[in-house]
């Protein structure tokens, strides 16, 4: 497994990759959903500044398709954006180094624990 390869500080520093790679990806999303969008709005607004003429230029060639799609883009860049960190998260998990309740660093070189329980908050240990 991952995570039982590599010290906790290179879990980190493949996290803070993985976490940017998703915000790129999310800069993307939202950069060509809003092109798509307000391509759209333009060309609506260029013909006398009526705004239900900006759902009805364009029909049945195409063009209408643009801008829901490129809403769907901006929705699912915005949630990418919001849940890198967790994704991120997810996707790399963090080696078990410590008590899962304070952290104290409990195990030995090989993992296992030393005792029964927790020398800082008494939880019990399990193997």
């Amino acid at each position: 497994m991952f995570a039982n390869r590599f010290s906790t500080q290179q879990v980190n520093a493949v996290r803070a990759i993985v976490t940017w790679t998703i915000r790129a990806i999310a800069i993307i999303l939202l950069a060509t959903g809003a092109y798509l969008s307000l391509k759209r709005l333009v060309l609506g607004l260029g013909n006398n500044f009526d705004l239900r003429l900006i759902f009805q230029t364009w029909q049945g060639i195409g063009e209408e398709q643009s801008m829901y799609r490129g809403i769907a883009m901006m929705m699912v860049g915005g949630t990418l954006a919001g849940l890198s960190r967790v994704l991120a998260a997810w996707i790399i998990a963090m080696p078990p180094t410590g008590c899962p309740r304070c952290g104290y660093a409990v195990t030995l070189p090989d993992g296992t624990a030393p005792t029964e329980r927790c020398p800082e908050c008494g939880l019990p240990l399990d193997a």
